[in-house]
């Protein structure tokens, strides 16, 4: 689930910039708990898009823990990236907002997918 949620993190800024050409030099750190998996997701890329826009940070790698307690899904991470620079990191497409439509995280046997759709 871990590796999930970093790779839908890392799939979601290379949809945006050139996500390998981001050098990890700052590292912000992200708390959230939610009901459901599908629920935590959509929450994580989401507060992700929201440090996007607040900070200004292109983030390119992403250390991930999940866990349950009290019926709930927790996340804490560690993001890390730079402030983002067209030259640098070029333009791709613009990611307005993470949605639930169609999302679906699916296991099979011990790995794990996710289909994600963004508003554009």
């Amino acid at each position: 689930m871990e590796e999930l949620f970093a790779n839908a993190a890392y799939g979601m800024f290379n949809e945006m910039l050139d996500v390998e050409a981001v050098t990890p030099k700052q590292a912000h750190k992200v708390d959230l708990e939610a009901e459901t998996p599908e629920d935590l997701l959509v929450d994580w890329l989401s507060e992700l898009l929201a440090l996007f826009e607040i900070t200004g940070c292109a983030f390119s790698r992403f250390d991930v823990k999940i866990g349950t307690r009290n019926s709930r899904w927790w996340l804490r991470a560690i993001v890390q990236g730079e402030p983002y620079d067209y030259k640098k990191h070029g333009s791709k497409v613009l990611i307005k907002a993470v949605t639930f439509h169609q999302l679906a995280i699916e296991r099979k046997d011990s790995e794990y997918t996710a289909r994600i759709l963004f508003d554009i």
